[in-house]
């Protein structure tokens, strides 16, 4: 949301990590403010899913991270925040290391 409000030209996606659909947080609100706000796109993706979903599955990983966050020619920088359990972050952080994301393009939610 802070993108969208601060940088009007910019796009913002949310990859959204849970166990399964009923660990996914605001999911009403979030997939509302995706198809009011051509801007903001949502991927939720379930590494325990129900049989039901059709929806990307698995956990965080280099390659999906690789195929999903991509700079675009314009932009130099891209801000990526991390939010969850810090076993999880920390693998985040240095998937996004690999990647050659600097520690000025990661914010980390922390408790």
């Amino acid at each position: 949301m802070f993108v969208l409000i601060c940088f009007p030209l910019r796009k913002a996606k949310l990859l959204f990590f849970n166990k399964t659909e009923d660990d996914i947080l605001w999911r009403d609100q979030i997939v509302d403010l995706s198809l009011t706000n051509e801007r903001f796109e949502i991927q939720f993706i379930l590494s325990e899913p129900s049989a039901k979903w059709k929806g990307c599955k698995g956990r965080i990983s280099l390659p999906f991270l690789s195929e999903t966050i991509t700079r675009s020619e314009r932009e130099s920088k891209v801000l990526i925040c991390i939010c969850g359990p810090n076993g999880f972050v920390d693998q985040g952080i240095r998937f996004l290391q690999d990647l050659g994301f600097s520690s000025e393009e990661v914010f980390v939610f922390k408790e």
